[in-house]
């Protein structure tokens, strides 16, 4: 974007009352990185998000809880490990991501079984919550 694109978008802003409400900025192409590919293997670490979602994939895909008991435990654990996950994997746009990403896998895996997983483990925490407290 040169000096007058930035002009140009100011004028725009002001126009529409927008002025205090938008930041401008230019970036530069970073040194090194030729595609967008590129930039994104040097500003995060895929390696780790992936052994994470690899890691995810393997626990919870083909878990089968045997009661009620277990699918809350098993939907517990996993909400858990998930929140690991979004602590690691950058939740770049699909474009910008290795096209057999296994995040795209992990995230229909948390989906599904979340989903299949609800009504046995709400089943189980209100019989739970209905056992009198013994203190």
């Amino acid at each position: 974007m040169g000096e007058g694109s930035r002009e140009g978008a100011e004028v725009v802003l002001s126009a529409c009352g927008l002025q205090d409400e938008a930041l401008l900025f230019h970036a530069t192409t970073v040194e090194g990185a030729e595609t967008p590919a590129e930039v994104v293997a040097m500003a995060w670490d895929l390696g780790t998000a992936a052994a994470a979602h690899e890691a995810f994939v393997s626990e919870f895909e083909d878990a089968v809880p045997a009661d009620d008991a277990e699918a809350f435990a098993l939907r517990t654990r996993m909400a858990h490990e998930w929140r690991h996950i979004l602590s690691v994997d950058p939740s770049l746009p699909p474009e910008l991501l290795p096209e057999d990403w296994i995040g795209t896998r992990a995230r229909k895996v948390f989906q599904r079984q979340f989903s299949q997983w609800a009504n046995a483990a709400t089943s189980y925490y209100i019989r739970l919550s209905e056992e009198p407290v013994v203190s």
